[in-house]
């Protein structure tokens, strides 16, 4: 008998043998039992953990609150969101990107220019863009001399906005916050707030260039409307377009300042806007939103929906997700990836502190040096890791620019108040100490170390503030570019200054 298989059948007897596949499928189900508990076990030891420090796991408690449709200026027709008319399943705003002709190849309105390198509006580069679009647009017909005319010819949707937010003074945008999986929730009414957002700084600036202060301003407040709904969304895509529009609308705010357009009164409305606006308390919100509401129900559905989600995820799938073997992996492994992720993006919450109005930037390089460690390990794309590295590396490069964003909105308010000053006493203080509280009621400190910002009276008489930056070293409020790309200012180097006019 040549067989070596049919001889240990003669001497173990056909009970041995089942014994034996019995004993194999027993351990494969403990080893599924165990995998999937020790998952489930870890799972609850992070949620006690962090509901102990306030965070709840309930991802209904992240939605945002109802506004009434009379107040809501996302309500009003122009944000409805319909089926395209290409038969697509997710809902889009066509109205709005019809309005500010997105649904239009090639129609690329003009730029302002780089308010954070100090860069002066190029009107001459305005006006001809502006006047091109508006030939292009209305052929044969006489233009308007003005070109803030011009541009709401092409645009009359800014004026209706402008009524629209006096009556709507809150903003709520139409999503849904129920949906099984929320990574895969259609973003377009979010993300088309930037053209907006562009369109309102463009026609403040002409409105500024024309004198006409009040109405820049009126534009200012329509952004500030649409901000406030980006900061109630808990996804980190909301609170990226969030500080989008903020850098966008500093823009007309920088160069009112600079051609000392803004008054007294306009100075303190514009300022008051400003105080409502905390990019560290939404930093905190928006990583737990994404956590909670955005990432553990996101691997829910996929574990769920294995194998079937899992391998569409790539047309080009390496062996590891074939579906015959994610059919066999144990649930417990994708539970691996949930407590991975959102113990990480939970703890990446931590480093910003709304109450003192501090970013601990040691420990968000720590955070991120720890994932960078992770990159490098062999079973980075192992089951029980590969979606904790999918989810995490962009969520973890998000913090600086919220950081960014509130030093911005720091400075924008300091300068605001000195300008008060200097229209109270024909130039600017030598000190910040002179501006509470009959200019601001408190001046904020700088959010990196805790300090006031460095700031610095000219002899020519214009000034220089600025935060000592991400690296917390004071370089005297010199600006770092980026080595592989010089036009672009390197956040994580040098200092964030409040730009000098060139």
């Amino acid at each position: 008998m040549k067989n070596p298989f049919a001889k240990v059948f003669l001497i173990v007897g056909p009970l041995g043998c089942l014994g034996f596949v019995v004993g194999i499928i027993v351990l494969v189900i403990l080893f599924y039992v165990e995998e999937d508990w020790r998952a489930a076990h870890e799972w609850a030891a992070l949620k006690t953990k962090w509901e102990a420090k306030g965070v709840s796991f309930d991802r209904h408690a992240y939605a945002p609150e109802s506004i009434p449709d009379d107040q809501n200026l996302a309500a009003i027709p122009l944000f409805e969101q319909e089926s395209p008319p290409d038969g697509s399943p997710d809902k889009q705003p066509l109205k709005l990107r019809k309005a500010f002709r997105l649904d239009q190849s090639g129609y690329e309105p003009p730029q302002t220019g780089s308010w954070m390198k100090g860069e002066p509006l190029n009107m001459a580069k305005i006006q001809e863009t502006i006047g091109k679009l508006y030939a292009k647009a209305f052929k044969d017909s006489t233009p308007p001399a003005n070109t803030l005319a011009q541009l709401e010819a092409l645009h009359p949707v800014l004026a209706e906005l402008r009524e629209a937010s006096k009556t709507h003074p809150l903003c709520r945008f139409d999503e849904d916050y129920e949906i099984a999986l929320p990574a895969g929730r259609p973003l377009m009414l979010l993300t088309s707030q930037l053209a907006v957002s562009k369109m309102l700084n463009l026609h403040a600036n002409l409105a500024l260039m024309d004198h006409q202060p009040d109405l820049a301003l009126a534009d200012l407040k329509v952004n500030f409307n649409l901000m406030s709904g980006m900061r109630r969304d808990p996804s980190l895509i909301a609170g990226l377009v969030g500080i989008a529009m903020n850098a966008i609308a500093t823009s007309a705010i920088y160069h009112g300042l600079v051609l000392h357009a803004w008054n007294n009164a306009q100075l303190v409305d514009l300022e008051s806007e400003l105080r409502s606006i905390d990019f560290l308390q939404n930093h905190q919100s928006v990583m737990r939103g994404e956590a909670v509401a955005e990432i553990a129900p996101t691997i829910d559905f996929t574990k769920k929906n294995m194998p079937k989600y899992l391998t569409g995820m790539t047309s080009d799938e390496p062996f590891i997700m074939n579906k015959t073997i994610v059919s066999l992996w144990p649930s417990g492994w994708l539970d691996f990836n949930k407590v991975s992720a959102v113990n990480m993006v939970l703890s990446n919450s931590a480093v910003a502190d709304p109450k003192s109005h501090r970013v601990f930037t040691d420990q968000s390089d720590d955070l991120q040096n720890k994932y960078k460690e992770f990159e490098e390990r062999g079973d980075v794309e192992a089951p029980w890791n590969f979606l904790y590295l999918i989810m995490c590396g962009p969520v973890l490069n998000s913090t600086v620019k919220f950081a960014q964003a509130q030093v911005w909105v720091d400075e924008t308010r300091i300068a605001c108040a000195l300008e008060r000053y200097r229209l109270a006493h024909n130039a600017y203080p030598s000190s910040l100490d002179a501006l509470a509280p009959t200019f601001i009621a408190e001046v904020p400190h700088d959010i990196i170390t805790g300090d006031p910002y460095h700031y610095q009276l000219h002899p020519d008489g214009t000034f220089l503030l600025y935060s000592v930056g991400w690296n917390q070293t004071d370089e005297d409020g010199q600006i770092v570019y980026k080595k592989d790309a010089p036009t672009q200012i390197d956040y994580a180097q040098g200092d964030w200054p409040w730009p000098v006019p060139r």
